[in-house]
């Protein structure tokens, strides 16, 4: 993923452990909108790490299916 669309799509697929937060609208346009520009002042790279298998989280044919796992 593209590091500069991470939280535009952090506020479509927010993780379930963070469900609240959908509650807040003004957090949620505020990822949409400001997440592009912020993400370059809170860190220089994106690192994740996802659970093994790895293989399994990509081997989806529906990319936004994918999409969801890895942003999920």
């Amino acid at each position: 993923m593209e590091y500069k669309h991470f939280y535009k799509y952090l506020s479509i697929y927010i993780p379930t452990a963070a469900d609240f937060l959908q509650d807040n609208q003004y957090f949620m346009e505020y990822l949409e909108s400001k997440g592009e520009q912020k993400v370059y002042e809170f860190s220089d790279f994106l690192m994740m790490t996802l659970p093994s298998p790895r293989i399994k989280h990509y081997s989806d044919t529906n990319f936004f299916k994918i999409q969801k796992t890895v942003t999920g």
